[in-house]
């Protein structure tokens, strides 16, 4: 019982870590066009906040690799659902964007949605495995 508890609150540490992680470069860059460098670090900011996100996918790849197999499929069943509503939004977005019903926006504001999109259908997902009789059998 106790190493699951620390299973737990090891995946919470990480997961508090990876969003503040991003939360910061977002604000780095939200900042960035405000503030006056000189000597080129402006440039070389841009350049580090753009190699973080570049970087993220073999990272986040080699954690999913990692998974075991309920674990993979939790994972892809929320993703299924994440990204099926989120090109649908986005779409429902840009339809309106492109007819001024709706102002532009930064895309950085889509970066959370899209992250609670996911961690709730992760959650979801979970629930279904976890609930007695509910899995296909």
């Amino acid at each position: 019982m106790r190493t699951v508890q620390t299973a737990h609150i090891v995946y919470l540490v990480k997961v508090v870590v990876g969003l503040l992680s991003v939360t910061s470069v977002c604000a780095v860059a939200l900042a960035l066009p405000g503030l006056d460098f000189s000597g080129g670090l402006k440039e070389t900011l841009i350049i580090l906040c753009a190699l973080f996100f570049f970087g993220l996918f073999p990272f986040i790849y080699k954690i999913y690799r990692r998974m075991d197999e309920l674990q993979k499929r939790l994972h892809e069943h929320a993703s299924v659902f994440a990204m099926t509503f989120f090109v649908s939004s986005l779409g429902i977005v840009g339809v309106l964007q492109a007819n001024q019903m709706l102002p532009l926006f930064n895309q950085f504001i889509t970066l959370p949605i899209a992250i609670a999109v996911w961690g709730a259908a992760l959650s979801v997902v979970d629930r279904f495995y976890k609930t007695p009789g509910t899995q296909n059998e």
